[in-house]
This record gives structure tokens, sequence and C-alpha cells, in this order.
């Protein structure tokens, strides 16, 4: 009896193992992928292509505003507009990976942004959380950034959004260009 119970406690023992490092190997394994997502989405925003940004945004934002299409232009018009057309974008780009989590859908992940434009005489520097997500296979990630939301106003544009991930405050910070 003895060593039927040394056994079974081995296999599951074993079984522990190989189902963590399994779970492990699944989420490091698209960390590339998020990045290279990520850096795609930022790149296009960067140069203003904005049906490009739109294949790497949250889609039902990109659908509740008519498509791609609309969407780009929807960017496009806001960007060319006011006060938003004196901004100067400085640099956008992908920070850390924060969080990334297995769920039936596919993965989700948290992801650090920084956006440094200058408006007039004023240099804003906003570090912001992106949520991600991604189908079973986490190769193609969509975006959406995240910063002051909570996870109940998130559920309006992400229905299924895995309660395990932690938002990080939006850090802004400005600075006089002299």
């Amino acid at each position: 009896m003895k060593q039927i119970l040394k056994r079974i406690t081995a296999v599951l023992v074993i079984f522990f193992i190989v189902t963590t490092a399994a779970a492990q190997q699944d989420t490091s394994s698209v960390k590339s992928y998020i990045k290279l997502c990520a850096d795609s989405m930022l790149n296009s925003f960067l140069k203003k292509d904005y049906r490009t940004m739109a294949k790497f945004s949250n889609e039902t934002i990109v659908d509740m505003m008519g498509g791609e299409e609309a969407y780009a232009s929807t960017i496009e018009t806001t960007m060319s507009e006011g006060d938003m057309a004196e901004v100067k974008l400085e640099e956008a780009k992908v920070g850390n990976i924060l969080q990334v989590v297995k769920t039936d859908a596919g993965f989700q992940c948290i992801v650090q942004q920084k956006v440094v434009m200058v408006l007039y005489e004023t240099r804003v520097i906003s570090i912001s959380p992106l949520h991600g997500y991604s189908n079973k296979e986490g190769k193609h990630w969509r975006f959406m950034d995240v910063g002051g939301q909570t996870a109940e106003s998130l559920e309006m544009y992400i229905t299924d959004f895995d309660k395990r991930l932690v938002i990080p405050k939006k850090e802004t910070s400005m600075e006089a260009i002299e």
C-alpha cells in the first residue's frame, strides 16, 4: 500500500512540474509576438499609417468606429484638427511586457508603452499600459490603451477581460522646452 501511495505521489509531482513548465513555455513563447505586434502598432502610429494601426488595435473599438477604414479615417481627422494638428510625436515605443496570461480563448497581456509628444513649448511624456489579446496561437495581437481604466470599465470593450491582469496607473509628466 505504501508503495502505491509513493508512486501516486511521484506521478502527481511529475504531472505538476510538467504542467507548470508547459504553462511557462506557453506564455514565454508568445512574448516575441507581443513585442513585434505592439512595435508594429506604435510605429504605424508614428508614421501616420492609421490603416496598419487598425490591424493591431482592439477589434471591438475598430468595429464600433465602423471598421478599419472608418477607424483610420477618424484617427487621421482627429490628429489633423485643432490642437492635435500642433502635436509633434517624438517617440512611441514598447516597454516591458508586465503580464501574460493564458485563457480559454488564447492569451491576454499588459504591456507598457511610452509616448513622447511636443505641444507648443511643452514635452509630454506618457507611460501607459496597453491591454493585448491574441487567439490560441498567440501570433497576432491587438491592443488598447487602458491607462486610467478599471477592469469593470473595460468589459464594454474587452468582453472576456481576464481578472488576473493588473492594470498599472498611467504616468504622465511634462517639461518645458527652452
